[in-house]
């Protein structure tokens, strides 16, 4: 699981993105870093194994050319090499894609080998691939294992530039081909002016600013400038931001797969009762506690109802963050993981 925003405005993509990453990267994420702007015709991409700390701190990420772009940090892995980071390029500096999420209801009918052996087939070039397995990640015909994001990415540009589809359309044609529960979203050099997103069931809500429409996992990495409360954006679709607004498009095909009573209150009530205890608990230990209170035959929307859970209680003095550190990916290495206690209030 990770955490992901984008931006679509008048200023300089970059030194927001990665504020946005900061503010919520220890919600799960932190251990693999990058970022993708659009300039100049071309997409941009700087990536390191690593929080946002140290994509400053080896590249001159927050200097990235662009008034449009994506951002991600993802969870720990047992590769720790910055090609493992999302977003993934694909092409020359025309696509890129980064995801969140996992198989869930899916995994069973997922070919994510049969798909790699086909795109490498056809010349794909994955920048994933390395000696090291990494189950269940899929494994080429030479034994190399790659990111499964990765087959995406090449999906995704498949359908845009081979098959001539826009980019919200190839999202849903990738959608199609590897049915994940996730969120991603995706700059193409032939749309400069937008990003594109998916919305299967994984936590992404937008908001704007004066000058800029965002898109975050979690409202926590909004700027206090921004106009409106945070919104959600709507479950099994897809959108294009601009710099002047949102339009979705609904996934209507697998909108059976969802559980559509979001529980919002037999989440809160849950959470109150784990925490009521005193000890404290991650974001990703309470998103996997929630999560059981569904069917698992139905996908759920239950971390974003966790991370509304948290940001409320955190604003009105319910709960305190411990920032906290855990072991990275990268040996020796630490990453923000950041800790949720309730308050005494005697």
């Amino acid at each position: 699981m990770c955490n992901m925003a984008a931006y679509a405005g008048k200023g300089q993509a970059a030194p927001v993105l990665l504020r946005m990453l900061e503010k919520q990267e220890g919600l799960w994420g932190g251990h693999f870093t990058g970022i993708s702007t659009i300039h100049e015709g071309k997409v941009h991409t700087l990536r390191v194994c690593g929080d946002v700390a140290e994509l400053l701190r080896k590249t001159d990420a927050e200097h990235l050319p662009g008034q449009v772009g994506i951002a991600h940090s993802r969870s720990m892995g047992n590769i720790p090499l910055e090609t493992w980071a999302h977003p993934f390029p694909v092409g020359d500096g025309e696509v890129a894609y980064c995801g969140n999420g996992v198989a869930g209801i899916f995994a069973e009918k997922q070919n994510y080998n049969a798909l790699a052996a086909e795109l490498a087939g056809a010349g794909a070039e994955f920048l994933s691939a390395n000696e090291q397995p990494s189950p269940p990640m899929p494994v080429l015909p030479d034994g190399r294992t790659v990111h499964c994001s990765e087959v995406n990415a090449h999906l995704l540009y498949r359908a845009h530039v081979a098959g001539a589809m826009d980019l919200q359309s190839a999202l849903q044609q990738m959608f199609r081909e590897v049915s994940s529960e996730i969120t991603a979203l995706a700059l193409s050099s032939r749309e400069p002016e937008q990003v594109s997103a998916l919305r299967f069931n994984q936590p992404l809500m937008w908001a704007c600013t004066s000058d800029a429409m965002l898109l975050a996992s979690s409202a926590m990495a909004f700027p206090e400038n921004i106009f409106t409360p945070p919104a959600v954006v709507p479950a099994c679709s897809t959108l294009v931001m601009t710099a002047a607004g949102i339009s979705c498009r609904p996934m209507t095909e697998f909108g059976s797969l969802m559980h559509h009573d979001e529980g919002a209150y037999r989440v809160s009530v849950l959470l109150d009762e784990l925490l009521a205890g005193g000890k404290s608990f991650t974001a990703v230990e309470l998103s996997l506690a929630a999560r059981k209170l569904w069917p698992p035959e139905k996908a759920c929307c239950y971390t974003h109802l966790v991370y509304s859970y948290l940001r409320e209680n955190l604003m009105n003095g319910n709960l305190v963050q411990l920032n906290e550190t855990g072991n990275a990916s990268l040996p020796g290495a630490a990453v923000p993981e950041w800790r949720f206690q309730k308050i005494n209030k005697r």
